[in-house]
């Protein structure tokens, strides 16, 4: 076995067909999520999009697992050959996906798709899937861990070598109105630092409107210092109070003034997604003992 410069073993063809191969075989996979720091395990029925990029997954909305995922987007899917034969130990093979879950909402040019390829896969779900209250999941993959005669690991990271897995050319800063509280700023840049650390190093970064550094600028800029043409900007904002109607426009424009070649994009305010207003829900009811 060889390995690379890092002591582990290099990537090779034959890993990326074992890892399709498990996945091809297999319908279900151990999903596995976090609980106020404690992990949390559970069995569910998944399908894989070509590129193996993404694993997707449908859950009701009073689940644990869709309350973990709404409060921790990072997540775990292993999947085994394993028989409860002697054989296993050098015959079985397992595969661990690492990355981040997102619901994929109805307004997403994608739902239809998904739905119909888990529907496909499982075809006893098909009436759960239709469910409104069944969210479909996807797991946007990072990694995958391919793991040979108990022993032998092999790291693969999707978004080298693979066809499908080129580095997105998108950045995406995370814009909060800042704060002087140094406690409150540790917790929102964690939140970027462990995105970015699922997606690629630079591509999730935080920014402030006011009383806090990075500045919208400063991230912009270090953003395209690094590469990246294009920039999504996520204003982390409950309301369409002034800083989302008035000033992150006016500064995304003063941005754009700095750097015309660049692509900036304003997304919707996190306030106006589905999933936040799911995550008041289950909070409320888990509140009043619901």
């Amino acid at each position: 076995m060889t390995t690379n410069a890092d002591g582990r073993p290099d990537r090779t063809d034959d890993d990326w067909s074992d890892i399709w191969g498990i996945l091809d075989a297999q319908r279900f996979a151990v999903l596995s999520t976090h609980h106020r720091g404690q992990p949390y395990s559970g069995l569910v029925a998944f399908a894989a999009t070509d590129s193996l990029k993404r694993l997707l997954f449908c859950t009701p909305r009073t689940t644990r697992k869709y309350e973990n995922i709404l409060q921790d987007h990072r997540a775990a899917m292993l999947f085994h050959t394993a028989r409860n034969a002697p054989s296993d130990f050098v015959d079985a093979m397992s595969v661990t996906a690492t990355g981040h879950i997102t619901e994929i909402v109805d307004t997403d040019d994608k739902c239809v798709d998904y739905a119909a390829a888990l529907s496909n896969r499982h075809p006893g779900l098909e009436s759960f899937i239709a469910e409104p209250d069944t969210a479909i999941m996807a797991m946007d993959v990072s990694e995958y861990h391919l793991l040979r005669n108990f022993q032998e690991i092999v790291r693969v990271n999707v978004g080298l070598g693979h066809p499908a897995g080129k580095r997105s050319d998108t950045a995406v800063v995370l814009l909060a109105h800042g704060s002087r509280d140094e406690k409150w700023r540790t917790w929102f840049e964690g939140v970027s630092d462990s995105l970015s650390g699922s997606l690629g190093r630079g591509q999730v970064r935080a920014a402030y409107l006011q009383f806090s550094s990075p500045t919208l600028i400063e991230a912009v800029s270090a953003a395209a210092e690094e590469g990246f043409d294009k920039i999504a900007v996520l204003p982390v904002f409950i309301s369409a109070g002034g800083h989302a109607m008035k000033d992150v426009p006016q500064q995304v424009a003063t941005v754009q003034d700095h750097f015309s070649g660049l692509e900036i994009t304003v997304l919707p305010r996190v306030g106006q997604d589905r999933g936040f207003e799911h995550l008041i829900r289950n909070l409320a009811m888990r509140a009043a003992g619901q």
